[in-house]
């Protein structure tokens, strides 16, 4: 059998058993129905997520309430059943970057999701997360609500958007954000200023332990928080008339949660509240089993510690207000989450500084005035300023804030209104020292001033470092018809507690212009360090009063409303303003010119010197008609007797004849000696021999003269000479314009003397008298020079 033949029958034989199994396989089907079942994984389209407010859209001012409302759901009844989050951020209200923010969330206004599920507030991240258990998608258009309200922290006319997001994870799916937005706008004229009474009193220390803290922010960026306002009005009586504040809508129980400091093994919260006895706080590592508590009197601002915590690890705090019959007022759930390392940033509170209107305030200063241990500083409202602080230790600061925070609650009927908590992001004006500029608050009051900052790794940190206490200023008003009198005196003394006296504000501040002056509405703004001050008030035609005074924490402590009684008739009030206004313009004259001084390099006040003494030496010698070879012989008038002629130049009107040309020819007709007569016809030759000399006199518009000596006879080695002037000499306009101007320049030596002699005197007090004895050396030569030649002049 041939291969051909094998190979067919092989391929048929396979065809045959194929076809066997397709048949049987068909049987099987048509015997048994085979069913495969599937789940495809969820996707974004089975699920919703959206957010609401009552006020989208709007531009709305502080004090506003603003109810916001998450839907939330399954959309497919084919999706799993999971654990779901939903998160709401209201992070992004800032006007700065992520210091600052315009909204506060409202302790306990968020409500439960699904399955009671908790919602749980991040202070620190500005976050409301629902954790939802079992999540059923079936269920759809489920809501959750929660509530912000706008503050007053930032008051400039800038709108600010309010951008809220919620989003929708699980294991499967992440739903796209959504958001709402609103605008805030600061208005004015929405709520009138309060003013603030501070209650240190029932107000605990916001720092317990000497550990500091600070503010959380999500977003850090540039932050530069400037309040503004209009300066306070007029007042028409010596009582200051404050108007009633209006309150935000009434709220009671906790009012606002602040971590102010989070360690590895602790943590710091600040809690404000309003008509609440006592607060219970619990906390833990899980949610639903918070074992550790602790229960506290209520002040209206308590620091609560937590210690001992674990590092790395996620903190549940739930904090609960009670009225006095344990009744819960209301209650929210917060979570902290600790750092892995500790290294905590110190502040350097010897290198805290204050300067405002150019004067600066550090702990040197309060050692004088006796105010070293509260540091205190004094500002009148929205006045503005500049803090300077260092660190003394710092590693991975990533977000720094100065922080003026209240002291106690604005009441009003029973209502609380919180004064403003001012926050701006410092900056880094060399490694480890930070500066920040900001306005005083507002509302008169006494404020913590605290340093917050926070590192790459977590660490929060606030230190308190000093107060400032914000005062309406001194007012003066007139006491016969209340009114406020513009530009009366006020002389400054502080009390130095180093010397036990009192002291004019200059030795403090030798910059600063002492007396002050009022505005027109008889106001006085200075920012004062806290201590003891003597005013001594007067006005023109007015009486002048002594007052004594203190400023600093306490209530009482406040500037002096005064009243001068009026008599324009009273000639002892005519001459202690003449005295006054004469002292007033040498002290500020002394004032500015140290002032240059202080804003200017050292080399730029050298050249203020340099330029009068120049110009002093030079309008000398336009004065006296001289030039440095003449001066040299008149410096050597006083020579060997016989060798030194005095040589007086007149015309025939018997007046001097200035810058005449003299020289001493000798018998080979080469000039020995050559000089010119000064402004009073003068000059100084030495001549050893009268017989073999000849002597030439050359001015412009005179007759020249070249004769023999031995022609003049020498009387005490004087030699008067006559000259004759020439008929019909004109000078040329450019001759006569340049002689009138030297004229007019040689009359201002004595002011440019006297002024580089002041300016000289000032410079001393700034930089030392060994750097001005160049100059004042140089002075003292032109002084002698103008002395000698006055001599020379009276003996003529």
């Amino acid at each position: 059998m041939n291969k051909k033949r094998l190979v067919k029958i092989f391929l048929l034989t396979c065809l045959i058993i194929f076809g066997f199994f397709i048949f049987e396989f068909k049987s099987f089907a048509t015997s048994y129905q085979i069913t495969v079942n599937g789940q495809i994984p969820p996707t974004t389209n089975d699920y919703s997520i959206s957010i609401t407010s009552d006020q989208a859209g709007q531009t709305i001012p502080q004090g506003t309430l603003i109810t916001y409302t998450v839907t939330y759901g399954g959309k497919n009844n084919n999706a799993f059943v999971t654990n779901t989050n939903i998160v709401v951020n209201y992070s992004d209200d800032s006007p700065d970057g992520g210091v600052t923010h315009v909204t506060d969330y409202v302790v306990g206004s968020a409500t439960n999701a699904v399955n009671g599920t908790t919602p749980v507030i991040d202070p620190v991240n500005r976050t409301i997360t629902w954790s939802i258990a079992n999540f059923d998608p079936q269920l759809v258009n489920q809501i959750v609500q929660f509530q912000l309200i706008t503050n007053s922290d930032y008051t400039t006319s800038n709108p600010v958007p309010i951008n809220t997001t919620a989003d929708l994870t699980n294991s499967y799916v992440t739903m796209p954000t959504a958001t709402t937005t609103t605008t805030y706008l600061y208005n004015a004229n929405v709520t009138p200023t309060p003013t603030y009474t501070p209650t240190p009193t029932s107000t605990p220390t916001l720092t317990p332990t000497p550990l500091p803290t600070a503010t959380p922010t999500s977003a850090p960026g540039p932050t530069s928080v400037q309040p503004t306002a209009t300066p306070v009005p007029a007042t028409p009586t010596p009582t200051i008339i404050t108007p009633t504040p209006t309150p935000v809508p009434s709220r009671k129980g906790i009012l606002t949660v602040d971590v102010t400091n989070l360690q590895p093994t602790l943590t710091q919260l600040l809690i404000q509240t309003t008509q609440t006895d006592k607060l219970s706080v619990k906390y833990g590592t899980q949610l639903n089993n918070l074992v550790q508590s602790q229960t506290m009197q209520a002040h209206g601002q308590d620091v609560v510690t937590l210690q001992p915590l674990q590092p790395n690890t996620t903190y549940y705090i739930e904090i609960t207000a009670l009225d006095r019959n344990g009744k819960i007022i209301n209650r929210d759930t917060f979570s902290v989450h600790t750092p892995s390392t500790a290294n905590i940033p110190v502040i350097s509170l010897s290198s805290l500084l204050l300067n405002a209107d150019g004067i600066s305030i550090n702990k040197n200063i309060f050692n004088l005035t006796g105010a070293d241990n509260n540091q205190t500083f004094i500002l009148p409202t929205n006045n503005p300023y500049s803090i300077f602080f260092a660190f003394s230790y710092a590693k991975d600061l990533n977000l720094v804030e100065a922080r003026i925070q209240p002291v106690g609650q604005i009441n009003n009927g029973g209502n609380t209104v919180l004064a403003p908590t001012y926050t701006t992001r410092m900056y880094e004006r060399s490694p480890n020292s930070y500066v920040a500029s900001m306005a005083s608050p507002l509302n008169p009051g006494l404020y913590d001033l605290a340093i917050k900052s926070m590192t790459s790794t977590g660490i929060i940190t606030q230190q308190n470092v000093g107060s400032i206490n914000v005062l309406q200023p001194l007012h003066v008003y007139d006491n016969d018809n209340i009114t406020p009198l513009d530009d009366a005196r006020v002389y400054i003394e502080f009390y130095d507690f180093t010397k036990h006296d009192y002291m004019p504000l200059q030795t403090l501040y030798p910059q600063i212009k002492n007396p002050l002056f009022t505005r027109s509405d008889g106001t006085v703004y200075f920012p004062f360090p806290a201590g003891q001050y003597r005013l001594i008030i007067s006005a023109f035609g007015h009486e002048e009063k002594t007052i004594i005074f203190s400023i600093g924490i306490n209530p009482q402590q406040r500037f002096p409303q005064v009243s001068l009684h009026q008599d324009y008739w009273n000639i002892s009030y005519f001459f202690r303003f003449l005295k006054e206004t004469t002292s007033d313009f040498l002290n500020t004259l002394s004032t500015e010119i140290f002032l240059i001084g202080s804003r200017q390099s050292y080399y730029f006040l050298l050249g203020i010197i340099l330029i009068p003494l120049s110009l002093s030496f030079l309008a000398f010698f336009a004065k006296t008609h001289m030039t440095p070879r003449t001066l040299l012989h008149f410096l050597r008038r006083h020579g060997k007797k016989g060798l030194i002629y005095r040589l007086i130049l007149q015309d025939e009107d018997n007046k001097p004849v200035s810058d005449a040309e003299i020289y001493l020819i000798n018998s080979e007709d080469i000039v020995i000696f050559a000089s010119k007569t000064n402004a009073l016809g003068i000059c100084y030759a030495q001549i050893p021999d009268f017989k073999n000399l000849s002597l030439r006199i050359l001015k412009p518009g005179y007759e020249p003269i070249e004769e023999k000596l031995e022609h003049y006879e020498a009387q005490n080695q004087v030699l008067n000479i006559t000259l004759s002037k020439k008929p019909q000499h004109q000078h040329t306009k450019l001759h006569l314009f340049m002689f009138l101007c030297k004229e007019a320049f040689g009359t201002l030596f004595e002011a440019f003397l006297l002024f580089s002699l002041l300016a000289e005197v000032l410079f001393a007090f700034q930089f030392g008298w060994l750097n001005t004895a160049p100059f004042l050396i140089l002075s003292l030569l032109n002084i002698i020079f103008w002395v000698s030649y006055l001599q020379e002049k009276s003996s003529k």
